[in-house]
């Protein structure tokens, strides 16, 4: 079985069969989950940007939600971003076995919990404290830039500079965040190798773009933080419980999450469009 992480724009095509999908495209992937040929965790990211849609459309937030529900393995969701690099951390420092990805989730609380006949008031607030929450974190992160961007530090040619030059050092800032035993451990064993796991080095390339496009490129002016940005960093770390992960932003396209991830090799994430996916299954 395989595990496929579909980014919200996936969920959204396959919801209005945009780009020439057609239903029995949608058959297909849901004759896959059902047959167990692959299996797609639900993520929190995920379901709090199909909340969103609540504001502006609340037709379209059923229809959204529906979709996603229909395809998602509703008994597990993808434990949170903060708590996968924990456990990786930890269980490189002692020479432990990943921990699962993925934590048991209880499907009727669930679904009642995202059920607009019966908790309107309730979703529209949480759709409030999430684009604020979005909103927030671009600001904060927009404000440590403007700090590097005000230090003047030097331009970079290209990212694979910024990745050879911070890597290392940005790994070791994550470590920051862990206890006293969890860093020692890791340090013993070595900041490089640590690289190498999944959900390590999937946030370290995302951490260090943001920080070569927004404040260290050489060829252009520096861009701005946008709330989504926010969302596309969350995504990315959660793929690492993935073996395959869908997305149908433009791999051509600097900036978007496919371009950013190609930047540095990494045999065990395989990142395709939903048309490429379709061809697998």
């Amino acid at each position: 079985m395989r595990i496929v992480y579909f980014d919200r724009n996936v969920f959204d095509d396959i919801c209005e069969l945009r780009w020439g999908l057609s239903q029995a495209d949608v058959a297909k992937i849901q004759q896959a989950v059902t047959t167990g040929v692959i299996t797609i965790p639900t993520s929190y990211t995920v379901i709090e940007e199909t909340i969103a849609l609540i504001h502006r459309y609340e037709e379209k937030y059923k229809q959204h939600i529906q979709t996603v529900l229909d395809l998602v393995d509703k008994s597990r969701i993808i434990k949170p971003h903060t708590q996968l690099l924990r456990e990786d951390c930890e269980s490189y420092a002692f020479r432990k076995p990943c921990t699962p990805r993925t934590t048991k989730l209880l499907s009727a609380p669930f679904r009642a919990m995202l059920d607009l006949s019966l908790n309107k008031e309730g979703l529209v607030a949480l759709a409030d404290e999430i684009h604020t929450f979005y909103i927030k974190t671009a600001a904060d992160i927009q404000a440590w830039l403007d700090s590097i961007i005000k230090a003047s530090p030097p331009r970079a040619k290209n990212f694979q500079e910024v990745w050879d030059a911070l890597a290392l050092p940005t790994a070791e800032d994550l470590l920051k965040k862990m206890s006293r035993p969890v860093r020692r451990g890791c340090r013993a064993r070595g900041i490089t190798e640590m690289l190498n796991i999944k959900s390590v080095r999937l946030y370290t390339i995302y951490r260090l773009w943001t920080t070569y496009s927004y404040c260290l490129r050489s060829d252009g002016p520096p861009g701005k933080m946008q709330p989504s940005d926010g969302g596309d960093f969350l995504h990315t770390v959660h793929a690492s419980a993935a073996d395959i992960f869908v997305t149908q932003e433009r791999k051509d396209k600097q900036g978007k999450l496919p371009f950013i991830l190609s930047q540095v090799p990494m045999p065990e994430l395989t990142v395709m469009s939903l048309n490429e996916f379709l061809r697998t299954i």
